[in-house]
């Protein structure tokens, strides 16, 4: 039961944001493609069908994932513990810090706040400083 509270904020966040934001919008921005996915519809280089250029991407992104699962398996096989928990802190600390600064600066665009760069710097700081505790330590 104390786990769905959270869940379930969580997911209803998710909604809101979904819904107010419009960058999460498909047709508000151009489409832009990742670049580990080279194959796209407005790139003319190949001559193939759309399906085989799926298939390329998918690949891709397939063999990159292969690739960094292997990573992570060598170094767990060569107990190199300290180098996976520095990945998992340095992810985690790449997410919460970026995805809250990109979504709070869409937040006060699309609502038009008034709030300077050294608010945001501080609510984002706390945010990121107290996932990091949450996550890696004892939370609150």
């Amino acid at each position: 039961m104390m786990l769905i509270v959270p869940v379930s904020l969580c997911m209803v966040l998710v909604i809101v944001t979904i819904r107010v934001i419009t960058m999460y919008d498909i047709g508000s921005q151009p489409i832009v493609y990742l670049v580990y996915t080279p194959f796209n519809e407005q790139n003319k280089l190949s001559t193939g069908s759309p399906i085989s250029d799926a298939v390329l991407n998918m690949l891709i992104v397939l063999g990159l994932v292969i690739f960094m699962t292997c990573i992570l398996v060598l170094l767990y096989k060569y107990r190199c513990y300290k180098v996976i928990e520095g990945w998992l802190f340095l992810s985690s600390l790449i997410l919460l810090f970026m995805f809250t600064f990109l979504n709070l600066q869409e937040i006060v665009i699309r609502f038009n706040f008034a709030m300077d760069y050294i608010t945001i710097a501080l609510i984002v700081w706390n945010f990121g400083v107290m996932g990091i505790i949450s996550v890696h330590w004892k939370g609150p």
